[in-house]
């Protein structure tokens, strides 16, 4: 049906490729209430149907041109990582680059032996990321930012009605205290910060407080902290799901390596350094916690 599909979708497709235009994402709104995060593209499911095209042009012989619309989509999601200051925006292409991996394998494993070189440029393209790209910290400033600008204009709103009665008859002044508030809701955006480390083939976990340890319920600034708490993102772990780019970019790359020279040298995970494993047609290596479910590619 993929012929259907790119017929019936034909103006989200143009739209979607409209982007790729673009070389700077890092432009923003004035942090607010009213426009804290933003998005760029028209959607997920626009690039999984022209992934389902890629594979039908792929099937009909077009290698050369699916490869080189898949370096276009690689290099775009990488100007987003590194450049878009909105959490919405980068999580998507976190997503969308998962996906793009993972229908690469699959095409490279369909490939034969002879033609492997044509994958060659896709290969190259899958560079180290840079500290830019493997951090959240941009969006999450933006959202501090956001949070509190959001303060000032809706002031403290039914907060009161929350605490208990014998402080919300105090005078604000005391319930309030924007610098103590903002100074609070910081710890809590930034305390996951560092937790991973990038060091050539090896990932470095390193050990964090919890956010609910990190921020804690204040008497002396009772509505203060309960907007802390309440704003603090509790998606503070969204590094590490940018470091499994970067997981999944190194196993392909041994992996097609491996098989274009006829190697059999096992991949070590960058958490642990535990080989890894074939479930059915896929090659497996373990994630980042022993709970997780474990990174799998197309074994090409």
């Amino acid at each position: 049906h993929a012929i259907y599909l790119g017929d019936t979708f034909a103006k989200h497709i143009e739209r979607y490729n409209g982007v790729f235009n673009y070389t700077d994402f890092g432009l923003y709104q004035q942090p607010s209430i009213y426009g804290p995060m933003m998005m760029f593209g028209p959607g997920i499911d626009v690039l999984k149907i022209k992934l389902i095209l890629n594979l039908h042009n792929f099937k009909l012989g077009k290698r050369k041109a699916v490869v080189e619309e898949l370096i276009q989509l690689l290099n775009h999601h990488k100007l987003v990582l590194g450049q878009t200051p909105y959490t919405v925006s980068k999580v998507i292409s976190v997503v969308e680059l998962q996906l793009l991996y993972k229908a690469a394998a699959f095409l490279i494993s369909k490939t034969n032996d002879e033609d492997l070189v044509v994958w060659k440029p896709y290969i190259d393209s899958l560079t180290q990321l840079k500290k830019d790209q493997l951090t959240f910290d941009k969006p999450l400033n933006h959202e501090f930012m956001s949070s509190y600008n959001s303060f000032q204009i809706a002031g403290l709103g039914n907060y009161r009605e929350n605490l208990p009665s014998i402080l919300k008859y105090l005078p604000k002044s005391f319930l309030y205290k924007p610098n103590r508030t903002a100074n609070l809701m910081f710890i809590g955006m930034t305390v996951k910060r560092g937790k991973y480390e990038l060091l050539g083939d090896k990932i470095i976990i390193h050990d964090k407080p919890n956010v609910d340890d990190a921020i804690k319920f204040d008497l002396s600034n009772p509505i203060g902290s309960l907007l802390a708490i309440t704003v603090t993102p509790k998606y503070l772990e969204l590094d590490g799901a940018l470091h499994d780019l970067e997981v999944l970019q190194m196993l392909t790359k041994h992996i097609y390596h491996q098989r274009l020279n006829n190697g059999n040298e096992l991949f070590l995970s960058p958490y642990n350094r535990k080989e890894g494993h074939f479930e059915g047609n896929r090659y497996c290596i373990d994630a980042q916690e022993k709970d997780d479910k474990p990174l799998c590619l197309s074994a090409i």
